[in-house]
């Protein structure tokens, strides 16, 4: 999306460029220079003899028309370079989403390698719980000790089983979230006994801590899409002062269509103006405003995301 808009930019940029063909008829006043002329010209076919005024005359183009605005405020200019901005800024936002789900799986596969475990030693947990409730149950039959002993030590034997299926319960859930984080159906993740066995890095360099905050693609997004919302807001500014246009045509045009391959019906023009917004409806004044509320919040996201960023580096 981000290229298709620098590509539009672009193309707004440069002059337009159409092939244009048509046909139509042409009915002239009575007391117009146009119809005075054709009356006196070689149209004289075209001409009601009984009433001796023009009549509707035919009209055929085919040929190029070109039309350019001259960006001598930096309306268009802005535009464009607020498109690259975010070209610049959905790259970052791409490395952002890399580097989240790489951290996501991560999380999670670690995760289960710790769960996996964590119910090794539960599963140690229930069977010393086990032979101790054997124990007491003898030492009871011994006279040893008493029924209350052996009910704790019963009960405390099921709440170790309950927990059991609790952590089960969050295998499966992080197995199905890491799953899904890979793009495929639920299935066993292979995985490592222990935490122990991957292989970790020494040191780990991270840098000073500001240039860890500085390369942080959320913050250098942040700060690219701030930036393309100002030249934004520069672009709608300059809407509100005159523009210049060139336009410009060279085709065939002839009152008969037999006659638009004749040399002589080449025709060319071109013609360049000035214009001014007198009243536009508040069109202008309204894409003035919404592009400066557009860059009020692309800046208290800029805060937001620094704030983050702080927090999460310290």
């Amino acid at each position: 999306m981000a290229r298709a808009g620098l590509m539009q930019s672009k193309g707004a940029y440069m002059p337009f460029i159409s092939a244009d063909g048509s046909a139509g008829v042409i009915k002239y006043g009575n007391y117009t220079s146009d119809g005075v002329g054709n009356f006196d010209t070689n149209l004289s076919q075209n001409i009601d003899k009984d009433q001796s005024i023009p009549n509707p005359v035919p009209d055929y183009f085919l040929g190029m028309r070109s039309s350019w605005e001259i960006d001598i405020w930096g309306k268009l200019r802005n535009k464009k370079l607020a498109a690259y901005s975010r070209l610049l800024a959905s790259e970052k936002g791409r490395h952002l989403v890399i580097t989240s789900l790489v951290a996501n799986i991560a999380e999670h596969y670690f995760t289960l390698v710790i769960l996996d475990q964590e119910l090794r030693i539960i599963g140690d947990n229930i069977n010393l719980q086990r032979k101790a409730v054997e124990t007491i149950t003898f030492l009871k039959q011994g006279g040893r000790t008493n029924e209350l002993a052996v009910k704790q030590a019963s009960a405390q034997l099921l709440s170790t089983q309950a927990f059991e299926y609790v952590i089960i319960q969050e295998i499966q859930n992080t197995e199905n979230n890491l799953n899904y984080l890979l793009g495929r159906f639920p299935q066993y993740i292979p995985r490592t006994q222990t935490v122990k066995e991957n292989f970790f890095p020494d040191q780990i360099l991270s840098g000073i801590p500001s240039d860890m905050l500085l390369r942080r693609p959320d913050i250098q997004q942040a700060e690219l899409e701030l930036k393309a919302s100002d030249l934004e807001v520069k672009s709608a500014r300059a809407a509100f002062l005159p523009s210049i246009n060139i336009s410009a045509f060279v085709g065939y045009n002839a009152f008969n269509a037999a006659l638009l391959a004749n040399p002589g019906s080449l025709a060319y023009g071109i013609l360049g103006g000035i214009s001014a917004p007198v009243i536009q409806g508040k069109r202008i004044r309204a894409n003035y405003n919404a592009s400066m509320a557009y860059n009020y919040e692309a800046y208290f996201n800029y805060r937001k995301t620094i704030y983050n960023g702080f927090r999460e580096v310290h």
